[in-house]
């Protein structure tokens, strides 16, 4: 039986968030959900990520690659008819196959330097059925499990109609298993259903962590002004970790306005997350567990006054217990606006130069940087690719380490050496 007027109640196998202490109406979590950030599941399961969490813990950069480096994008699927691709992955143990998201809603498989792509699912007419613009709902996150040899599934994030949500956009995270004759199930019961409060900022990244713990980042729901993002009680702005077996959750990090994207550094563990800004800053943060990353009452590493969002005289950012940003850069700086993207610890073998920079990338000026440090120590950004603007959704990285630019106008572009 739910409870009126309480800020968690229990109910079976789910855990409703009640509307009345929220600033969003349902959020409904089929694990056991810890709101108190950052705790390690306790009271549920133990910690499954005893000895495997990430183990670097300190916020010491990768070093900046001395030599310069030569790049290219090349076409990694030229004749490959894919619209809109959001994320791209590979199973564990198969270096010819990839699996290929679409923001309408399609996956498909195909192999390398493939013409041809196989449809394994099509939810696009729940997925696109939102209600608003088709560069924020759809299919928005997919990873495959990594026990792909015995569990042949995947977990994907994606949005749907909602009715009790006052933006009419839902979000949800579901596995899908693979049947018999090579194509995905439709989506059953979600692991995570949250009812957005706006049609902005809805995340939508799902990822597999080194602990084997599924790892989703949900937006504020465009709602800065109401400081969700910072509400303990809550799932908006935040990380949450969930392990897929028991279906037990906790927030991870809080206070973030999209984690759209972000990835683990497969050498050190270190979690990376590139998070868009509303006003003037975009911002690199390096998440660690139970972090507050001070969204909205700080954007980049400065106060964030919704009444005087460009204030170009807010001032750093005083409040207590915000981990501080990696790197914080302005629009001004490129011109305009801007969208970053998230990218990787670049871990692959063909480009030496660059072994040890995270990348990223921006949405809307098409630029591909990467992370430098000088003899101070201080973080800056490297210019190393220049794609078309309005193009980049996504990077995603291969079994071996090499990573891809996934555009809107439906090209995956490898990076490469020249």
């Amino acid at each position: 039986m739910i409870k009126r007027g309480v800020s968690v109640v229990w109910e079976s196998a789910g855990v409703v968030v009640d509307a009345a202490m929220s600033s969003y109406d349902v959020v409904m979590l089929m694990v056991c959900v810890s709101l108190v950030v950052g705790s390690a599941l306790a009271g549920c399961n133990g910690d499954p990520g005893d000895g495997e969490a990430p183990r670097d813990l300190t916020l010491v950069q990768p070093a900046a690659p001395r030599a310069p480096v030569r790049l290219a994008l090349v076409d990694a699927f030229p004749a490959l008819p894919i619209a809109r691709p959001i994320m791209m992955r590979q199973p564990p143990g198969d270096r010819s196959t990839f699996y290929i998201a679409e923001q309408s809603g399609k996956i498909y498989r195909a192999h390398t330097h493939a013409s041809q792509a196989e449809l394994v699912l099509d939810l696009s007419q729940h997925a696109a059925d939102a209600g608003a613009s088709e560069d924020v709902t759809g299919l928005l996150g997919m990873d495959l499990s990594p026990r792909w040899r015995h569990d042949r599934s995947a977990y994907i994030y994606y949005t749907s109609s909602s009715s009790s949500a006052p933006s009419g956009i839902r979000v949800n995270v579901a596995r899908i298993a693979l049947r018999g004759d090579g194509k995905f199930e439709q989506p059953q019961r979600p692991l995570v259903a949250v009812d957005m409060p706006g049609a902005q900022s809805l995340g939508g990244h799902t990822l597999f962590g080194p602990d084997g713990q599924l790892y989703v980042g949900i937006g504020d729901g465009g709602q800065g002004e109401s400081g969700a993002a910072r509400d303990p009680r809550g799932l908006l702005g935040t990380i949450v970790r969930i392990d897929v077996d028991s279906r037990m959750s906790e927030v991870y990090a809080q206070g973030f306005r999209n984690p759209w994207r972000f990835s683990f550094d497969r050498v050190t563990r270190t979690l990376w997350l590139g998070d868009p800004g509303v006003a003037r800053y975009e911002e690199i943060d390096r998440v660690l567990p139970g972090g507050n990353y001070g969204w909205s009452a700080c954007e980049g590493a400065h106060r964030f006054d919704p009444k005087n969002p460009n204030d170009p005289n807010s001032g750093l950012c005083a409040e207590p217990d915000v981990v501080s940003p990696v790197l914080a850069y302005t629009h001004e700086e490129l011109g305009g606006g801007a969208a970053i993207i998230g990218g990787f610890v670049y871990r692959g073998s063909a480009i030496a130069g660059l072994v040890g920079s995270y990348i990223f990338g921006d949405f809307v000026h098409g630029t591909i940087w990467r992370l430098v440090t000088d003899g101070a120590g201080k973080v800056g950004k490297e210019i190393i690719l220049q794609t078309g603007e309005n193009v980049i959704a996504s990077f995603s990285e291969d079994l071996d380490g090499e990573l891809y630019a996934l555009q809107l106008d439906g090209r995956i572009l490898q990076i490469v050496a020249r």
